[in-house]
């Protein structure tokens, strides 16, 4: 019998070089061998010929990781494999699913006793903040402003001349709203989305910034209460 499955997550995730290690551990009383695939944010693609050189890879500025796979093989059947990447809208939603995995089992027992250990692997994985790095401003304020300019837009067809809306009223205020959303996007893009990341590789330079970016999250904490 060949069962052949996959399932995702959808919470924000920190991997730690111990998390990694622990996810190899699950792997390996699946399969035999485990290879490490990653691209960077600059698209190089490397592949790891140990979670050793992996973990030793400095992870920094153009050389960041932003997504890795991970698979287990036993010769050359692949046996489970995890993709780590932010998937998502970018618009209303900062992202979806942060892994995809894949197996392929012989039993029922197999499959269930699988995906009870990376399920949880990736609940401990998860990030206090996952629910705030979902939201994108952007998505919330262009629901509303649209809602808003269909408003003005009606009341300006439909009211009588003393309450009519000028023309150069309602083209202002477009203007206005674009303008705002632009800066919401560089807020969302730039501010958010490094301070709540979806999936954070942490280790070498990025073990640096996930620290500087929870003294950050500590300190928006405070402000906002």
């Amino acid at each position: 019998m060949r069962l052949n499955g996959r399932f995702k997550y959808e919470k924000a995730l920190v991997l730690t070089p111990e998390r990694i290690r622990e996810l190899e551990n699950i792997f390996l009383r699946f399969s035999k061998d485990i290879f490490y695939e990653a691209t960077t944010v600059s698209d190089t693609e490397i592949i790891f010929s140990s979670v050793d050189e992996l973990l030793e890879y400095d992870n920094y500025y153009n050389r960041r990781i932003k997504s890795l796979t991970v698979t287990g093989k036993d010769g050359f059947d692949e046996i489970v494999s995890c993709i780590f990447e932010a998937d998502g809208l970018e618009v209303f939603l900062g992202y979806s699913k942060t892994c995809i995995c894949r197996y392929t089992t012989s039993t029922v027992e197999t499959e269930k006793s699988l995906k009870d250990n990376i399920l949880e692997f990736l609940k401990k994985s998860t990030a206090q903040y996952w629910l705030i790095g979902k939201i994108r401003i952007f998505g919330i304020m262009t629901f509303v402003s649209g809602i808003a300019l269909g408003y003005i837009g009606l009341a300006g067809v439909h009211s009588n001349s003393e309450t009519n809306v000028p023309v150069i009223v309602f083209l202002g205020t477009i203007i206005i709203v674009c303008a705002l959303l632009s800066l919401i996007i560089l807020i969302d893009r730039h501010g958010l989305k490094k301070v709540f990341p979806a999936v954070t590789f942490a280790w070498g330079e990025e073990a640096r910034n996930y620290e500087k970016s929870e003294r950050t999250r500590h300190n928006l904490f405070w402000a906002v209460l």
